[in-house]
């Protein structure tokens, strides 16, 4: 390796050793049963307000069917997204340079294997 490349090393090193300690401190509080953590008090309203909504009880742990059922829908609205998105290609607003939908197959195969890698 170059002298370039050991000092790019050294300063990422030293970058993450510096920041380890705050962030460390940080995700104690945060995942901690010590009570408050740093940005409560901005986001604590915003997110009782998004539980509210949404009907989440946040002192209730999922079940495991409810979990899964989750999974599935999501992977499948994952699926027709991604595959929908391929087929319109060609006819989709912001296609500067004129590409075509993507075929059928290809369009499925990526679309599924895109949902189960990832």
């Amino acid at each position: 390796m170059s002298t370039s490349s050991w000092l790019q090393f050294a300063v990422l090193v030293a970058v993450v050793a510096a920041c380890t300690p705050l962030l460390g401190s940080y995700l104690a509080a945060v995942f901690g049963d010590e009570g408050r953590a740093p940005g409560d008090r901005l986001f604590a309203p915003i997110e009782r307000a998004v539980y509210r909504v949404t009907g989440v009880d946040p002192d209730r742990e999922q079940a495991w069917t409810s979990y899964a059922s989750s999974l599935l829908a999501f992977s499948l609205f994952s699926v027709l997204g991604l595959y929908a998105l391929q087929r319109f290609q060609g006819s989709l607003p912001l296609n500067p340079t004129g590409v075509g939908a993507v075929p059928e197959a290809l369009s499925f195969n990526t679309a599924v294997s895109f949902t189960t890698n990832t």
